[in-house]
């Protein structure tokens, strides 16, 4: 069999999990590429994994017997043989532990347990009644992970680890929610050592956007693109950015907070954190209702999505208030292309995957002619932030097995 190559999502920087050490390093590192191998393309021999890794049987073999001691590769036995000796098959033994994906809203936190290839076991929404405080999500989310092992029976000492999306700027090295201004008291949250001391097990923190690009390059929109911007537009406004196949932060965990952003028709003045910014005012769900209610004496008072739908089904006010919305975006987004250059842009959330305000954007930016990306709508719709956490949540998962003493 010959191992084909297969463009695989954003990476996950495994090596502060993994430990020091260069020589037990290398050996882990050569064992994650195998694993890597086997994972993606299902039961290989020793011969296949050599030429699909580059190294050396002795080195594979090495690698092998490394996960098999660990738990996540397992002999299923002989293969087919043109001749000669059959090959012995390795497999990607999945169910050996469990992730967990959470996704943080206003109004809801979504869950997904999974096994170590990504395969969803279960799903959970629990419903915010009340503000979303800190201690309350912390809280939530406690009580969702344990119900959710004991509705799938699976054990507590199989779920390795966790990863949560968080509607805000977001320091993920350190695990600390900065600000999410649609949330209720939000600010330097260090989420991470929270959920991690609760849960006793790693928990990684993310952007609610950064997470979306995840699940998009991982089984989404932007599969196989390693250039490519994820722009979300519910309440909020925000984009995750995939360079070079990595997700890309800033210096200062800002990168892709684009509701900051200066364009023609947006008011000026200093930035702040702690407050939403002057591209979300106009483009996001709130701002689509103010110019609705500008344009229409305040009546009737209808949803952003409703207005959406209106403007897809041809009334006159709807659509000129979703052509003053896309005009904006759009300078938003080309401003962001200029810069970055992406090959795609895809957008997602409840209002940015509308078809309304999606064609419309669409028809403005392909009047540019520099810099223009091309634009699709999420695949996975509302899912796109919730699969980003599960794929962040079971590579964390796979990286602290590898770096695992075995029992």
């Amino acid at each position: 069999m010959r191992l084909a190559i297969i463009p695989s999502p954003p990476q996950f920087a495994t090596d502060e999990i993994l430990g020091p050490g260069r020589p037990e390093l290398l050996r882990k590192v050569n064992a994650a590429e195998i694993l890597r191998l086997v994972r993606l393309h299902g039961p290989c021999s020793r011969a296949d994994l050599s030429r699909g890794s580059r190294l050396s049987v002795p080195t594979v073999s090495s690698s092998i017997a490394y996960l098999e001691r660990r738990g996540l590769l397992e002999r299923i036995g002989m293969g087919g043989s043109k001749g000669g000796r059959p090959p012995e098959l390795v497999r990607f033994n999945q169910t050996f532990g469990y992730a967990v994906g959470v996704d943080i809203g206003s109004s809801s936190l979504r869950f997904a347990l999974a096994d170590l290839a990504g395969t969803i076991v279960g799903k959970l929404n629990v419903p915010v009644c009340g503000r979303a405080t800190p201690p309350r999500v912390v809280a939530m989310v406690a009580r969702a992970v344990a119900r959710l092992l004991r509705t799938h029976s699976i054990p507590r000492r199989k779920l390795l680890a966790v990863a949560l999306g968080a509607p805000g700027a977001t320091d993920s090295r350190a695990g600390i929610v900065r600000s999410a201004p649609h949330l209720t008291d939000w600010e330097n949250v260090p989420l991470g050592r929270l959920i991690s001391a609760n849960l006793g097990l790693p928990a990684i923190i993310e952007n609610d956007m950064n997470v979306g690009a995840l699940g998009e390059s991982w089984c989404g929109t932007a599969r196989a693109v390693p250039e490519f911007v994820f722009v979300g537009i519910s309440d909020g406004v925000g984009a995750g950015v995939v360079l070079n196949g990595r997700l890309y932060h800033g210096a200062d965990w800002t990168a892709g907070e684009i509701g900051y952003l200066a364009v023609p028709g947006t008011r000026s003045g200093p930035l702040n954190e702690l407050q939403p910014g002057p591209l979300e005012e106009m483009v996001g769900g709130r701002g689509i209702e103010r110019a609705w209610r500008r344009a229409n004496g305040g009546r009737p008072r209808l949803r952003a999505e409703q207005i959406l739908d209106l403007a897809e089904s041809g009334n006159r006010l709807a659509r000129s208030a979703v052509e003053r919305t896309a005009r904006v975006l759009a300078a938003g987004i080309l401003n962001l292309s200029v810069v970055l250059n992406p090959q795609l842009v895809v957008f997602g959330g409840r209002i940015g995957a509308h078809p309304a305000l999606f064609a419309a954007t669409e028809r403005i930016i392909a009047r540019s002619r520099i810099a223009t990306p091309r634009l699709a709508m999420s695949l996975l719709g509302r899912e796109a932030q919730l699969m980003g956490a599960v794929w962040l949540a079971t590579r964390a998962a796979e990286a602290r097995v590898l770096a695992a003493e075995p029992e």
